[in-house]
């Protein structure tokens, strides 16, 4: 039995309301996942609109966050 058919099992004896409770997190959770992929996908994008135009030795970490919009 995969994970999948043991949350469906233990989901069934719920009230339904609590199986609502369930079935948000899952949505939570796939929601959550989602904004984290896109944040990484902005924050790619930024670097690469930004290779090429800096020297990284001429600036300190700290600089290179506040430039970036990484804080």
């Amino acid at each position: 039995m995969n994970i999948a058919q043991q949350i469906y099992q233990e989901v069934q004896s719920l009230p339904d309301i609590q199986a609502q409770e369930v079935l948000d997190f899952v949505g939570f959770i796939k929601w959550h996942k989602q904004k984290a992929s896109s944040k990484q996908q902005v924050a790619m994008q930024k670097l690469n609109e930004l290779r090429g135009h800096y020297v990284v030795s001429d600036f300190s970490r700290e600089e290179l966050y506040d430039r970036s919009c990484l804080r």
